[in-house]
């Protein structure tokens, strides 16, 4: 992750992603980096895929 990434996620709390790679697959693929923050200061980080797919 590019310093202008993670800035972009801690500022706005989600940032898109472009042509990750999976070490599993080797298949490249497009989502959104969510993170979400509760009131007892745990931070929580989701994925949603291009496909429309959900990864917690």
């Amino acid at each position: 992750m590019t310093s202008a990434t993670a800035q972009k996620l801690l500022g706005s709390g989600k940032v898109k992603l472009k042509n990750c790679k999976s070490e599993r697959t080797g298949n490249t693929f497009d989502a959104t980096v969510f993170m979400e923050v509760s009131d007892d200061g745990k931070t929580k980080f989701s994925m949603e895929f291009e496909n429309g797919g959900k990864r917690k």
